[in-house]
């Protein structure tokens, strides 16, 4: 079963992410088995989308987890990843670059977002990302 730590990061100066400047925002960053998203393959130039992932947490479906920076999912070729939940695990199906395929312990994924959320500043640190456009 793979781990995963969702967590806020705050960015108060300055940022840019392709061609974008970020200030005063907040990201969602999510870590698999111990690395970093953007640092494996599948995840790399993508960010974020709260919302999708918070509803993940609700029933299996089809969710809109990542984006582009620009919030246009296509920009950055992503598709919805196909969501199930079982009786004991969260597992997530997709395909960008190529076919993947993540199996979380159902208690520790909802735990991570509601810890996530707990942990949030959207007031002064609001989602640089706050909406995102669907693939056509």
């Amino acid at each position: 079963m793979n781990t995963i730590l969702i967590i806020p990061k705050k960015i108060i100066e300055p940022i840019e992410y392709e061609g974008i400047k970020f200030s005063k925002c907040t990201f969602i960053d999510i870590w698999l088995d111990d690395e970093p998203i953007d640092k494996i393959d599948n995840f790399e130039d993508s960010t974020v989308f709260w919302e999708e992932l918070k509803k993940s947490t609700l029933c299996s479906g089809n969710y809109l987890i990542f984006t582009c920076y620009c919030g246009v999912a296509e920009d950055a070729g992503w598709d919805p990843i196909s969501v199930e939940h079982t009786d004991d695990k969260v597992i997530w199906q997709f395909s960008r670059e190529t076919d993947a395929k993540y199996e979380f312990d159902k208690i520790e994924y909802l735990e991570q977002v509601q810890s996530c959320e707990n942990t949030l500043d959207l007031i002064s640190y609001p989602l640089a990302v706050p909406i995102a456009v669907w693939p056509q």
